[in-house]
């Protein structure tokens, strides 16, 4: 973890543990805490206007003389150390000290120089930023990856540096990659080296990062949203994204890889990426990136790509064009993060004079960005890099004896207000690229907030209030030295807990104040008899009512067993009470009453059931105890079960009745008076209820002659008319419901008159 610390005298970066940083913090803070609270330093500062950055970056070398042409920016007005020899490199890199603007060390991809302009300890035969030459030895070729080369600062030691080196496809010989390969690399500079000077650590040197898919020649560093930097590099062949995540603990060699702008590489193909460059808005939230690939013999390409950026996750995503056709070497954002600025060589004449094209971004959107593009001048520095620092845009012209040095002075600003002019310094020797940023990882973000707390009273006696931290932290401590995410307090006072985490420490203070007495009772754990019902009340004059199952009356009617509570909220506090209700049941139900049919032989026996919880007392009408009564005779049975204060009880009655009636009919009978079978009838069991009874005869002809619906009834054997009715046969029908089940009776048949 590093800080930049203004007072500092000494080179390099102040650096503490985070144990003992968050112990300096308690001391020097926790006194005044509970009265005043200081803002977080916060992400979304634009990370290039820290002093720490402004001065790490103030020494601009632009070639790799003995001494090399540099830009001084901690001169005011700015000055220029002009090159004497002749020397050509497109890709370098240099770094100051963040606290007083020396110049350290600078270095082309290949070698290292110290700020005596000497090759570093153990500084030569590094890999990358090279000619291709079948080999990654140095064989004294130039470099020309534009992007080739970037210092990046370890985050958690002073004074040491990572120096990323990338061969991107400029650098090769032939117009197609070359086989199989690594196309990155970095080494680690030690500035405690060579009494100051500084070195390359042996065993830290040219080693190989990412795999073996060619690389494009853009390269950039962006801090992260966690103590953290990403390393931003773009593929050759494929529209992807590598970012390397740099954290205390080193680089990961797997990048987050994704994909995101296939649009831009148009008929040009692969080839899109083979020239250009990237840059990242100060609020990390949008990354450029070009392609200028029509000078190089690849084909016109179809814009620049404008993408969002996550310093989070190091993801790329959202990509859009900007503008159409647009064939653009270098690309700077203003320092409002609301426009783009890119320079279009002129595609017959790719030295001459170029387009300087200024483009609003306000909205992420293709078409919209297009429509704002405005021209600053049609007399741009041809090819020119441009870098923003300290809220200008610097320009450079590279391949001429007549380099000069340009200068978009107000960026901001729409149009020529944006006050593009020449700055005065030729320096007299050809420069290709300008040196990328030196970015720091941000420093730890120490949020405080305060929040105000009561502790209520139910009752009149105190209620506990429970002191909650925000989630998602490695450790807590709290002022009472309790180490949970929770603290319970009944007492009002200042409390306060330290949220830790590896980037974003939150000291959060709790002020508990006295609240409001609440009278609010649901009364004591009771008992209640199965049947009945509980009405709870909590009626709180002005109160709001929440109960177990998120009902919200101010009374709640209770049938079960269970643990019941309601919180209210009344008069600024939140009280609640609870009650546990057992609930007894001894409800009896023998069931309906039971008829048994006499005309069975064997009677069934019915088994009567008492519901009895364990350890009831249980009492049946024949003065047994046992949970079950089988009875199989007629009578009048009762219950009786007694639990505790609840009592239950039934009864049950079992009566006989005839279910099905036996019926029989004679086939013959004579009316002659003699008082022996003078009447027709159905002979049914005595007792048997019969109903729906009908009775009817017929004669031969199929005429009827009788018809009864008494059962008590009978045939006398006359006609309607009174008249004796002929001998012989004659046919019965019989139809009716009997018994005490009702059984559906019916029969037909012949029976016979005798005189």
């Amino acid at each position: 973890m590093q800080y930049y610390h203004p007072s500092s005298r000494t080179p390099g970066l102040y650096a503490r543990s985070l144990n003992s940083w968050i112990t300096g913090i308690l001391i020097r803070l926790l006194p005044a805490l509970f009265c005043c609270f200081l803002p977080a330093l916060g992400h979304s500062q634009s990370y290039n206007q820290r002093p720490g950055f402004l001065k790490a970056n103030s020494v601009w070398t632009l070639n790799i003389d003995n001494p090399p042409c540099a830009l001084n920016f901690n001169t005011l007005p700015l000055t220029m150390t002009p090159a004497s020899m002749f020397s050509f490199d497109e890709g370098i890199a240099s770094v100051a000290d963040p606290v007083t603007g020396t110049l350290l060390f600078y270095s082309n991809g290949r070698t290292c120089w110290n700020a005596s302009f000497n090759i570093m300890l153990n500084g030569d035969t590094l890999f990358g930023n090279t000619q291709w030459m079948g080999s990654w030895e140095q064989s004294g070729g130039s470099g020309s990856t534009n992007q080739g080369v970037c210092i990046v600062p370890f985050i958690n030691q002073p004074g040491k540096y990572y120096v990323f080196s990338l061969c991107g496809p400029t650098s090769w010989l032939t117009g197609n990659p070359p086989p199989p390969t690594t196309f990155l690399f970095y080494s680690v500079v030690d500035m405690s080296l060579d009494g100051g000077l500084g070195g390359v650590v042996p065993g830290q040197k040219n080693i190989p990062l990412g795999g073996v898919e060619p690389l494009s020649e853009s390269m950039i560093a962006v801090p992260g949203d966690n103590c953290d930097i990403w390393l931003m590099v773009h593929d050759f062949l494929n529209p992807v994204f590598r970012a390397f995540h740099i954290t205390r603990n080193g680089v990961d060699p797997n990048p987050v890889i994704t994909t995101a702008g296939a649009q831009i590489q148009g008929p040009a193909g692969p080839g899109a990426y083979r020239v250009g460059a990237m840059a990242v808005s100060p609020d990390r939230k949008l990354l450029a990136i070009t392609s200028c690939s029509s000078g190089m013999g690849a084909g016109p390409t179809t814009g620049v790509l404008l993408s969002r950026f996550d310093p989070g996750t190091g993801q790329v995503s959202d990509a859009v064009q900007v503008g159409q056709s647009l064939d653009a070497y270098s690309v700077a954002f203003s320092q409002n993060n609301s426009r783009l600025y890119v320079v279009k060589p002129d595609p017959v004449d790719i030295f001459g004079p170029a387009s300087l094209l200024q483009y609003d971004i306000s909205a992420h959107d293709s078409t919209v960005i297009a429509g704002t593009q405005i021209s600053i001048s049609q007399a741009s520095p041809p090819w020119a890099c441009m870098r923003l620092y300290d809220g200008k845009i610097y320009m450079i012209t590279p391949f001429s004896m007549s380099d000069s040095l340009w200068i978009i002075g107000q960026p901001d600003l729409a149009g020529t207000a944006c006050n593009f002019h020449y700055s005065g310094f030729a320096y007299g020797a050809p420069v290709s690229s300008l040196p990328p940023e030196v970015v720091y990882a941000f420093p730890p973000d120490t949020t405080y907030t305060r929040e105000d707390t009561i502790v209520c009273r139910l009752n009149g006696i105190p209620e506990p209030a429970t002191l909650t931290a925000p989630s998602g932290y490695d450790a807590y401590t709290w002022s009472d030295g309790s180490t949970g995410s929770s603290l319970s307090v009944g007492a009002t006072g200042t409390y306060w807990v330290l949220c830790r985490d590896s980037c974003h420490p939150l000291i959060d203070t709790f002020i508990v104040s006295p609240g409001s007495d609440i009278p609010l009772t649901l009364g004591n754990d009771t008992l209640l008899c199965g049947g009945n019902t509980l009405t709870l009340n909590a009626t709180v004059p002005g109160g709001n009512y929440r109960w177990q199952d998120g009902s919200n009356g101010s009374r709640y009617t209770v049938s079960e067993t269970g643990q019941y509570w309601v919180s209210v909220i009344a008069q600024g506090c939140t009280v609640s009470d609870s009650i546990k209700v057992n609930v007894t049941d001894v409800r009896q139900a023998l069931g309906d009453d039971i008829t048994l049919c006499l005309e069975e032989a064997v009677h069934t026996t019915v088994t009567l059931q008492a519901n009895a919880p364990s350890g009831a007392a249980i009492l049946w009408s024949d003065g047994s105890h046992a949970p079950q009564l089988p009875v199989s005779d007629t009578g009048i049975y009762w219950v009786q079960v007694t639990d505790n204060t609840c009592t239950g009880a039934d009864t049950l009655k079992i009566t006989g009745q005839i279910c099905a009636c036996v019926v029989n009919m004679p086939n013959a009978f004579s009316p002659n008076a003699d008082g022996l079978n003078d009447v027709l009838h159905p002979v049914i069991a005595s007792g048997c209820p019969v109903r729906q009874y009908v009775f009817n005869i017929y004669n031969r002809y199929g005429s009827r002659v009788y018809s009864s619906a008494d059962p008590s009834g009978g045939w006398n054997g006359t006609y309607p008319g009174g008249q004796p009715a002929d001998a012989g046969t004659y046919m019965y029908e019989l139809s009716f419901l009997g018994g005490a089940k009702e059984v559906k009776y019916y029969r037909k048949g012949d029976v016979t008159l005798i005189h």
